[in-house]
């Protein structure tokens, strides 16, 4: 027991930050999303970099979350959709960089509202 537990914290000391041994919340403060809308079919927001290097290969989770008319009677199948993008970078320490993002085939119609959402899957860390 001791042993699998020494090993467990050894790997997770030499992970690189950003990697999969993360806890969510420390990716989310190291790159952050601005608020993201929707504007002329597309969905817009700002990445910061808030950590000390660059950054590239950020992965993200789009999300264009529906919420019916009638929330208590939903349809059989939700209009939303959620797609994986990848921004290449580099994103400068401390820098921002705008995202624009045009779902392929264009945005759904319906007679609800949408709204998006934007998670940070992973990134990669320069000179760790």
């Amino acid at each position: 027991m001791r042993v699998a537990l020494f090993c467990w914290v050894v790997a997770v000391a030499f992970a690189a930050p950003g990697s999969a041994l993360d806890d969510p919340s420390e990716i989310d403060a190291r790159v952050v999303v601005g608020d993201a809308l929707v504007r002329d079919g597309a969905i817009e927001a700002t990445l910061t970099n808030r950590t000390p290097r660059e950054i590239r290969d950020v992965r993200l989770l789009i999300e264009y979350v529906y919420h019916w008319p009638d929330e208590m009677h939903p349809d059989d199948e939700s209009p939303g959709r959620t797609w994986p993008h990848v921004v290449p970078g580099p994103i400068a320490p401390g820098a921002s960089e705008a995202l624009r993002f045009v779902p392929p085939g264009g945005l759904p119609t319906a007679p609800g509202r949408f709204t998006p959402a934007i998670q940070i899957l992973s990134f990669t860390e320069q000179g760790v």
